[in-house]
């Protein structure tokens, strides 16, 4: 399915088509795909074709941000205690 945006047609499929650094950022700055624990695009782009092909009320593309959602959710005091007891 191709839309019109603002900039002409859409391609869905430009998201798994790899970027150049040189257009990814203006400026430079730290390359995050380097960063410890960094999600690898390929495994954020099919968890966001995932979502649009079978929709579903929450979402997340990293399996490490849903685990630390559902733990917020269980006990949202002890979770802001664990975050705030690590600031000190």
């Amino acid at each position: 399915m191709t839309s019109v945006g603002s900039f002409g047609p859409l391609d869905p499929r430009a998201a798994l088509r790899p970027l150049r650094p040189a257009t990814c950022a203006l400026g430079g700055g730290v390359d995050n795909r380097n960063l410890p624990g960094a999600q690898p695009v390929e495994a954020a782009v099919k968890a966001i074709v995932d979502i649009i092909e079978n929709p579903k009320p929450e979402a997340y593309t990293s399996p490490f941000i849903a685990e630390t959602i559902a733990r917020y959710q269980r006990d949202p005091a002890a979770f802001e205690a664990e975050i705030a007891s690590r600031q000190r």
